[in-house]
């Protein structure tokens, strides 16, 4: 799958001006035009990236099944917010006429961090 930048830039201002501290695969932001399996793609390698804070939980329970036997059952929830570097990023390129600039600069470099410094 390839990276969508715009989408990228949409996902940040969903999060940013929803009321969810956090999201996961579960409660993904709302981006109209977009599939699932494409936000979630982006929110993860926008946490490889440092847009996005990852926190993976894994919680294991014990549920009782008849005789004196117990089933584990592992539930794993994974949350992402903004990270600080994202709310960075989301500042700089809130004006439409720079966010252009800067895209075309990253398409062709494949980087942003050099455009935050």
């Amino acid at each position: 799958m390839k990276r969508d930048l715009d989408l990228v830039r949409k996902i940040l201002f969903a999060i940013e001006e929803s009321d969810e501290i956090k999201f996961s695969f579960y409660r993904l932001p709302k981006i109209d035009g977009y599939a699932t399996n494409k936000i979630m793609y982006h929110m993860k390698i926008m946490a490889q990236a440092g847009l996005l804070f990852y926190e993976k939980e894994i919680d294991e329970r014990e549920f009782p099944n008849g005789h004196r036997s117990t089933i584990k059952q592992k539930f794993v929830t994974e949350d992402y917010s903004i990270s600080w570097q994202g709310h960075e990023f989301l500042d700089a390129m809130r004006d439409i006429n720079r966010w252009g600039k800067v895209k075309s600069i990253m398409t062709n470099t494949g980087e942003y961090t050099l455009l935050m410094r």
